[in-house]
C-alpha cells in the first residue's frame, strides 16, 4: 500500500514538471525575466538547474 501511494505521489511529481515543457510555469518565466533585467548573462550563456525539482531550464 505505502509502497504504490508513493509511485503514485513519484507520478504526479514528475506530471508535473513535464507540464513545464510545453507551457513554462509563470514562475519560470518570471524568473528568466529578472535574469535578464540584471544583465549578467552573455549570448550563449548556460544554466544549470540543480535541486529544483525537474527542472526545465
Amino acid at each position: 500500500m505505502i509502497f504504490e501511494k508513493a509511485k503514485t505521489i513519484a507520478k504526479d511529481n514528475m506530471d508535473y514538471h513535464k507540464r513545464q515543457i510545453n507551457t513554462p510555469y509563470r514562475s519560470t518565466v518570471r524568473m528568466l525575466e529578472w535574469l535578464n533585467k540584471k544583465e549578467i548573462f552573455k549570448d550563449g550563456t548556460k544554466i544549470l538547474d540543480m535541486a529544483c525539482g525537474g527542472g526545465v531550464i
